[in-house]
């Protein structure tokens, strides 16, 4: 993860030679084969990477209260819709918050594809909605061991991403700019 990204080392263990990989053929593609709900003005929240297991990827059940609350202050017409697996902390603070992470898994997925766009961690769920092609802020940090240099190693490889980095932990995100983020992709 210093040197290559987690998509371009998941390439070379599958046998392929990424350097005589065409651009377009390096980027992870998944095709919709269900239906999809449509959720206008929401935002979908995958708070925590690691089935809630470990908290060093993921920012604080605090930092994504502020995060709603700024939200709920400045996009109030919007309702946020938070997943994840059943350990995950459970993020209800206000009446537009509405946390679905008891639902099964493609439940999930398809829920938040409906919505105008997710906010994740270097989960494995934010590399599925990369896949999809969906508007998305990955939420990073340097958690691995020995993790020095190219902090966006773990980001879904996706044109519709934009991944922001905290020094030493997520924690360390901007709120502010996580907001304005949000703002230019919905």
């Amino acid at each position: 993860y210093n040197h290559i990204s987690m998509v371009q080392e998941n390439f070379i263990m599958m046998g392929f030679d990424w350097n005589q990989l065409e651009p377009e053929l390096r980027i992870p593609k998944l095709i919709k084969w269900f239906d999809t709900p449509k959720y206008e003005k929401t935002i979908a929240i995958w708070p925590m990477a690691g089935s809630g297991q470990d908290i060093r990827r993921s920012p604080s059940l605090k930092w994504y209260w502020d995060l709603i609350y700024k939200i709920g202050k400045e996009l109030s017409e919007y309702k946020i819709f938070v997943f994840g697996h059943p350990n995950d902390f459970y993020i209800q603070n206000s009446i537009k918050v509405n946390n679905y992470n008891h639902l099964d898994f493609l439940e999930q997925i398809k829920m938040t594809l409906g919505c105008s766009l997710m906010v994740g961690t270097d989960a494995g769920s934010s590399l599925i909605f990369g896949a999809f092609g969906m508007p998305q802020i990955s939420l990073l940090c340097p958690w691995n061991a020995m993790h020095t240099s190219n902090f966006t190693a773990l980001e879904p490889m996706n044109s519709n991403n934009i991944s922001l980095v905290g020094i030493p932990t997520c924690n360390e995100i901007n709120q502010e700019i996580v907001l304005e983020k949000i703002k230019l992709l919905i």
